[in-house]
């Protein structure tokens, strides 16, 4: 099953921007069948915590490989950048491996 089909019906429900804000307390209605559907509390969850430990581990490179004597902004900056590139994979491992299921049938 492709990972944005409804489970009860098996067509397309949402889309991918969709589904990055669909928690597992949400549920959204299949455009198609009208099922509720949300995500699996587990896998959310715990793609949600790693990639928390990442922001956690960028962070702290970003305060690692900043010079004492270079600016405030430096920090900063390698935070943001390390943030965004360690995020994308993490929003396509949302989309793609974090599965739907029918709530409140």
């Amino acid at each position: 099953m492709h990972a944005l089909q409804c489970p009860a019906c098996g067509k397309q429900c949402l889309s991918s921007s969709r589904k990055l804000f669909l928690g597992p307390a949400r549920s959204i209605s299949c455009a198609s069948c009208g099922a509720r559907v949300s995500v699996t509390w587990f896998a959310s969850m715990a793609l949600i915590a790693l990639q928390s430990c990442v922001m956690v581990v960028t962070g702290v490179l970003a305060l690692m490989l900043a010079s004492p004597f270079s600016s405030l902004y430096t920090p900063i900056v390698i935070f943001a950048l390390g943030s965004a590139v360690g995020t994308a994979p993490f929003l396509w491992a949302y989309v793609r491996f974090v599965p739907l299921v029918v709530r409140g049938a």
